[in-house]
């Protein structure tokens, strides 16, 4: 196989899926889905995946110098921006519907970025989750990425 950049990030992909397979959503003491703000150990679990799955492109700080941005075809954002870029309000839904990334329109292209609802969704089953209870993995997927929205607003400059 010649290299390509892109083959190198879906390797890169697939060995932190697996790596950080151990790695899964916090939820609360009684298992119900996270509706509040996360804090404490919500909060330290959406930094480690955005280390893991944003940092080697956006960088560790967000600021889109990750180890694999020079790869891209396109420089990955700087994610401390957002609010300033949005006239000073986070724009938080349109942040959890590019992270998730399975319902932006076909007018949008193809994205670099990786479909990360479906790669959450896939982790959720692997991680013991019934593959038939999709309704389980959905709202994990989404309290992830909501976990992960919460985070970014905390690195906005």
């Amino acid at each position: 196989m010649s290299y390509c950049p892109k083959n190198l990030l879906v390797t890169g992909l697939v060995a932190v899926l697996i790596l950080g397979s151990g790695i899964s959503a916090s939820r609360s003491a009684d298992n119900a889905p996270i509706d509040a703000v996360p804090a404490g150990e919500e909060l330290e679990q959406a930094a480690l995946d955005f280390m893991a799955w944003c940092g080697p492109c956006h960088g560790t700080a967000g600021k889109g110098n990750g180890p694999l941005a020079a790869s891209l075809t396109s420089s990955p954002p700087n994610l401390t921006l957002l609010s300033q870029n949005a006239g000073g309000t986070f724009p938080a839904e349109e942040i959890r519907l590019r992270i998730d990334g399975r319902d932006l329109p076909a007018v949008h292209g193809t994205a670099e970025m990786p479909v990360w609802g479906y790669w959450f969704n896939l982790q959720a089953t692997a991680a013991g989750l019934l593959q038939e209870d999709q309704v389980v993995a959905e709202k994990e997927v989404k309290d992830r990425i909501a976990r992960l929205v919460e985070y970014l607003k905390t690195l906005q400059q």
